[in-house]
């Protein structure tokens, strides 16, 4: 039987934290070895803009990263000015929160639409299986568990599916993402797709399995591919 897979857009899309985070994954792939800074940056950045102190900080953390800008090579200047851009274009903490997201999500893409650059892909899309669309609605909506109906990144060539989920971080994953990739998983299984589907976080893929695990995200035996970013930027 011939399985039908489309993808419909689906995310909120901002165009103009849309186009930074775009050039933030250019540089990263320009200048590979640049994402051990990026993922520094990253992880103390995480609750600057709840704190209200987001200002200072990036002005402390970018003095210490670039003490003499007559004195830096080119390129860590170039990270630099790009990083004042990813400040500068977010005024709010949703914003902020947003641009987190696309960052790495931008950088897989990359990746992703290298891959599979024969096969039909979509970012931030609603997957239909045979016209009927993937929508998790769990009974009781919680703190980590809620409505999802989207993946971050999918393909599919007529025989042969990937399916993904990118955070910055493993702590990025909750228990909605999971119910969602359970019952992907399940009703691409229905339908005799073949498939894979992946977590992606900016670590190490073990640790990131280890946690998962440790949280009841995952079994030993689980069958999702865990990535981390030494697999995208290669």
């Amino acid at each position: 039987m011939k399985v039908e897979i489309e993808f419909h857009p689906s995310d909120w899309e901002q165009p103009q934290l849309e186009s930074v985070a775009e050039s933030v994954a250019l540089y990263i792939f320009k200048y590979k070895r640049s994402i051990e800074d990026l993922n520094s940056f990253m992880r103390v950045s995480g609750d600057w803009w709840r704190k209200d102190i987001h200002k200072s900080m990036f002005q402390r953390w970018i003095s210490a990263f670039v003490p003499n800008r007559k004195k830096v090579a080119a390129d860590k200047l170039e990270f630099a000015d790009l990083l004042e851009e990813v400040m500068d274009v977010c005024e709010t903490v949703q914003q902020w929160e947003k641009m987190r997201g696309l960052i790495p999500e931008k950088i897989f893409e990359k990746y992703f639409s290298e891959k599979h650059k024969f096969a039909t892909t979509g970012y931030g899309v609603v997957v239909s299986i045979n016209q009927a669309k993937v929508l998790y609605r769990p009974e009781v909506i919680t703190d980590g568990d809620g409505n999802r109906q989207t993946v971050d990144a999918g393909s599919w060539n007529g025989h042969y599916g990937e399916f993904v989920e990118v955070k910055f971080q493993p702590e990025g994953f909750k228990e909605k993402e999971f119910g969602y990739l359970r019952l992907l998983e399940n009703r691409l299984d229905e339908a005799g797709a073949d498939h894979q589907i992946f977590l992606v976080a900016f670590d190490d893929p073990d640790f990131m399995k280890r946690q998962l695990i440790y949280k009841g995200f995952l079994k030993e035996d689980t069958r999702f591919k865990l990535l981390g970013h030494q697999d995208i930027i290669s």
